[in-house]
């Protein structure tokens, strides 16, 4: 019996020695890292300027040779049949039948062409795409040979991008604004007739 004693004796100042241990050295546990929690996502110098800036500028200048076109082709248009259709009403009586086909159609096809450069505005979106493409051309130049305000900045790509993104914003914006300026002017035409016949009413 008495080793029976000492035995539960043994067992219970054990687990009071482990209880104190507990209490006196709680266990560490590690805490991750802001870092890992919060990855932060960066993009390098090559993959902006071979991706978004090239992309762009590529854009611009594509869209500007075809407002280019457009506009030339329009523009040289509407001066032959402004030339041709005069004199061709002034001499009726030469007519004939195919003839009369082609001026009355250079007739009609005249103020049409007239109509969709206006409209349309082919010269001014031909120059505001060229503007902006030469101006990502320059910035990109500037910012590959640390020339201008990229000299000695440490902050340079940092720049760069706030300026590329400027210039791109302003064109977006100028676009809305053409665009608006185009739905209110054809809302005004539909509202004209309609106006027209509620008053004849």
């Amino acid at each position: 019996m008495p080793g029976l004693q000492r035995l539960v004796d043994g067992r219970g100042q054990a687990r009071e020695a482990a209880r104190e241990k507990n209490m006196t050295t709680p266990e560490l546990r590690e805490e991750p890292s802001r870092t890992e929690d919060q990855p932060v996502t960066t993009i390098d110098v090559e993959a902006y300027l071979s991706g978004r800036l090239e992309e762009q500028s590529a854009y611009y200048e594509k869209a500007a040779s075809r407002a280019k076109l457009m506009h030339v082709r329009l523009q040289s248009g509407i001066i032959v049949l402004s030339v041709m259709v005069p004199v061709a009403v002034s001499h009726p009586q030469d007519w004939s039948g195919w003839q009369r086909f082609l001026v009355v159609a250079a007739s009609l096809l005249l103020p049409a062409m007239t109509g969709l450069t206006s409209f349309r505005k082919y010269g001014e979106t031909w120059i505001s795409y060229r503007t902006t493409a030469e101006l990502l051309k320059n910035e990109k130049y500037l910012f590959l040979t640390g020339s201008g305000r990229y000299r000695d900045n440490p902050n340079a790509f940092h720049d760069l991008v706030e300026a590329v993104e400027a210039l791109l914003i302003a064109e977006h914006t100028k676009f809305r604004a053409s665009f608006t300026e185009v739905r209110q002017a054809a809302g005004g035409r539909e509202e004209a007739p309609r106006r027209a016949a509620e008053k004849a009413a």
